[in-house]
């Protein structure tokens, strides 16, 4: 480098604007991000002195921390990131894959969890598995229902262990192949109706954020459990049964 290019980067290093960069302020800051850019263009001309420099920063710093006062600001336990990032999906990539339907769902659940809205979480948690009930009633072929009370939990799994009970009549046809995938699937459903499903519609219900943090593992593990299996429209239906005649009734 020459004598004359050194001098010259000295010199611009020396200067209030060689440091200067374009700000990177949020526009939900508008008053600082409109003052930020002004200093930077008072800069541009190589003139302006650190005196002026300095005190056009302070009046910066001083309309920042006016304008910050009006914002609330949250902090995410590490922890907890990721379920508020959401850099992968919260079930995995099977399940969203298989259950694009459930995205909101299983989105907001991660996110409450990650806010420490706990029983909302469980809220959003419980909501998916009303997707995976429909996907095993499909996958049994079993009609979706059209009025609104045959869509209760407790229609639906009645619906479900009636296919199951038809299907494959006693426990020994139960212990290998779908026969013992529906059957524990409806033994799993059938445990969280109550403690869970059900307790999550009354009002004096709230749960902690190790219960819902619990909940959101148990729900998503069944879920990858059901995308092995079938997607959202029950994919690959159980094979049709001899005859018409022959197929259970729901």
């Amino acid at each position: 480098m020459s004598a004359r290019t050194e001098g010259a980067e000295r010199k611009r290093r020396q200067s209030p604007t060689g440091r200067l960069q374009r700000p990177r302020l949020s526009s939900t800051l508008p008053g600082s991000k409109i003052l930020a850019e002004r200093v930077r263009e008072r800069a541009s001309g190589g003139k302006l002195k650190w005196g002026s420099l300095f005190k056009m920063m302070e009046d910066l710093d001083s309309r920042l921390r006016d304008e910050l006062t009006l914002h609330k600001l949250f902090a995410i336990e590490d922890a907890n990131a990721r379920y508020f990032d959401q850099k992968e999906p919260v079930f995995g990539i099977e399940v969203a894959e298989k259950f694009p339907s459930l995205a909101y769902d299983i989105e907001e659940a991660g996110r409450c969890l990650a806010l420490e809205r706990s029983t909302a979480s469980v809220f959003h948690s419980i909501r998916s598995l009303e997707g995976g009930i429909r996907a095993l009633s499909r996958c049994l072929r079993i009609p979706d229902p059209t009025r609104a009370n045959d869509r209760s939990w407790g229609n639906a799994l009645k619906s479900l262990n009636g296919q199951i009970t038809s299907r494959w009549p006693g426990s020994s046809a139960r212990l290998n192949g779908d026969g013992q995938f529906f059957d524990t699937a409806y033994a799993a459903l059938a445990a969280m109706q109550n403690p869970w499903r059900n307790a999550t519609m009354h009002l004096d219900q709230k749960y902690t954020q190790e219960e819902a943090r619990h909940i959101l593992e148990v729900v998503g593990g069944f879920m990858r459990r059901l995308s092995f299996r079938m997607d959202e429209n029950g994919e690959p239906k159980v094979p049709l049964l001899a005859s018409p005649s022959d197929e259970p009734q729901t």
